[in-house]
């Protein structure tokens, strides 16, 4: 059961659910959540702001956009979402692990975002600035491999270029060991009937068989996602050469 508390400057929701210690503060000038699993960090006057916080029932229907914070259903008004802080965090790796996780760069409906979540806002099928998102992702994807993998096993410390270093590496192993396995499954003919013409590309008129590893493992992620049948087959240990 929920309890309203209304005064003149602030409207402020009790949550009397069991094991529920969270509180909702809105008012004119900002509205914070301070809660177990997000914590709230103070407005300055450098962050991306989206106006007044808007309590959700009344935001209109056709504007009301849904961000998952975690096990959190965030809901705020489309219309108001800024575009992402023009910020290259590759500059101070310590801040992006710490931005990553609490942050007040970018805020939405009153609520600072932590950059991991800033893709539930942008990315295309949230439709709210999905132009911006096709420029941020590919830096967006640098940060959360770099705040996920900073540290080995033996809790050494790494640079930014470091960590992207490390990243490529792993991108070309993935991409030799992906295509090593489309070939090995198709008996090294890509070109395999079952195949049907996956690996197969068109430039300038003329059909060519991909070669390049990062080609022929690409179409081979495609394959495992759209092919059922080819699943299948691996999971009883069969190739197209024993078929």
């Amino acid at each position: 059961m929920k309890t309203l508390m209304q005064s003149k400057d602030a409207r402020t929701l009790h949550s009397e659910s069991p094991g529920c210690d969270n509180t909702i503060v809105q008012s004119h000038a900002q509205a914070r959540i301070v809660s177990n699993n997000v914590p709230f960090k103070p407005c300055t006057t450098t962050q991306t702001t989206s106006a007044m916080s808007l309590p959700p029932e009344i935001i209109p229907p056709k504007n009301l956009g849904i961000a998952h914070l975690g096990q959190e259903q965030f809901l705020y008004d489309r219309t108001t979402v800024p575009s992402p802080p023009t910020i290259h965090l590759s500059k101070d790796v310590n801040q992006l692990c710490e931005e990553w996780e609490e942050s007040n760069l970018l805020v939405v409906n009153g609520r600072g975002i932590p950059v991991k979540y800033w893709g539930e806002f942008y990315k295309k099928g949230k439709g709210v600035k999905t132009a911006a998102w096709d420029a941020l992702r590919v830096e967006w994807g640098n940060w959360k491999f770099i705040a996920e993998e900073r540290h080995d096993e033996n809790s050494k410390v790494f640079s930014y270029q470091q960590i992207l270093n490390c990243l490529a590496e792993h991108r070309v192993s993935a991409a030799a060991r992906d295509a090593n396995d489309a070939r090995t499954f198709f008996g090294g003919n890509l070109d395999h009937p079952l195949a049907h013409s996956a690996f197969r590309y068109t430039k300038s008129g003329k059909t060519y068989l991909s070669s390049k590893d990062d080609a022929v493992a690409k179409k081979w992620r495609e394959l495992l996602t759209t092919r059922s049948d080819i699943v299948e087959q691996i999971s009883l240990g069969h190739l197209c050469n024993s078929l």
